[in-house]
């Protein structure tokens, strides 16, 4: 996995098994979301996390960026296919992206609405 991607995703995967809070997903998301680059929002992640002053975090953040870096890991295909099968990419279409992996974070996450009027009423 390309190590600028693989910032992104660490990120994620710890949001995912609930080590980052809901909140904290929203924070990095508002402070990344004008950011195209995936070396842009690697830093911003990095960043992010070294501000939080949580050891166990860091370290956590950085034993996830290794194992998807690792070429013998079984999470290095992680992020491009199910099963940890090899990419289904196919020669010349683009990998996913920071940005594409935020927003689907962020949009696969929202709360839900909890305005009762946005709720569908039932038919008489």
């Amino acid at each position: 996995m390309p190590r600028l991607i693989a910032g992104t995703q660490a990120f994620i995967d710890l949001f995912e098994s609930g080590f980052i809070s809901q909140q904290a997903l929203e924070e990095v998301y508002q402070q990344t979301r004008d950011l195209e680059d995936d070396e842009d929002i690697a830093d911003a992640i990095k960043t992010w996390i070294e501000s939080q002053n949580d050891n166990q975090l860091l370290e956590k953040y950085n034993a996830q960026f290794n194992q998807l870096i690792s070429p013998n890991s079984s999470e290095s295909g992680k992020l491009l296919s199910i099963g940890n099968s090899q990419s289904q990419t196919k020669q010349g279409e683009s990998n996913p992206t920071s940005r594409k992996l935020l927003d689907s974070a962020i949009a696969t996450n929202k709360p839900l609405n909890k305005d009762s009027s946005a709720q569908s009423k039932p038919n008489p």
